[in-house]
């Protein structure tokens, strides 16, 4: 029959689990600013232009969303998905491919310009990152809000559909951008709540000795 002090336990680690595995903000430059009238989509403003970001993750994680914002030019539908780009160094035409640690179309959701993209669940070290995003199936013109941060964003020209780079076109403000997922550190609840199982555990284990 398990004692009060085993369930207690049991029930402390639970909660470690269930904290562990809940989705928190990995990597934000700040709330969105100002439009940048510069386009992030597929068939737009002449061409198909993808944004490039650099991202810090200071911890290793499993990534599970991602949010930016669009400006007063808003094409975003329910048709639309976002194309998602991550390098692990400084993408250049010459390096797209050989840099890239994940790539694909995602589902996305658009709320009062509020876009959140779905990830599968990439899994990435810590370390600094560059997050290429496009607005796909485009059929008007998106302009991306800017990041009250230092820094700064790049505009690459890429072939529509496939998304394969064509040339560098600018450097542009930086992108208004945040990454959410799973830390594999624990939070200082979660090992707080480790260590409580653990004592009650080695309680219980004394007691049952004696």
């Amino acid at each position: 029959m398990f004692s009060m002090k085993k369930i207690i336990s049991a029930a402390a680690f639970g909660l470690l689990a269930a904290s562990g595995a809940q989705a928190a903000t990995l990597y934000s430059n700040g709330p969105a600013g100002s439009s940048s009238n510069w386009c992030v989509g597929d068939n737009q403003c002449g061409g198909s232009f993808e944004i490039v970001t650099p991202i810090t993750l200071a911890t290793d994680a499993s990534l599970s969303s991602l949010n930016f914002t669009l400006g007063s030019f808003n094409a975003f539908s329910a048709t639309n998905t976002v194309h998602v780009d991550i390098w692990n160094a400084a993408p250049t035409v010459g390096t797209w491919a050989s840099s890239s640690v994940f790539a694909g179309n995602q589902s996305a959701t658009d709320v009062n310009n509020f876009i959140t993209v779905s990830l599968p669940n990439a899994n990435l070290s810590a370390g600094q990152y560059w997050l290429g995003l496009i607005v796909a199936n485009d059929t008007g013109t998106s302009t991306y809000l800017t990041s009250g941060e230092t820094g700064s964003s790049q505009q690459f020209d890429v072939n529509a559909g496939t998304f394969s780079p064509v040339f560098f076109n600018a450097t542009v403000p930086l992108m208004a951008v945040q990454v959410n997922g799973v830390s594999a550190v624990p939070e200082p609840s979660s090992i707080a709540l480790l260590l409580a199982g653990l004592g009650l555990m080695g309680v219980s284990a004394r007691r049952k000795l004696k």
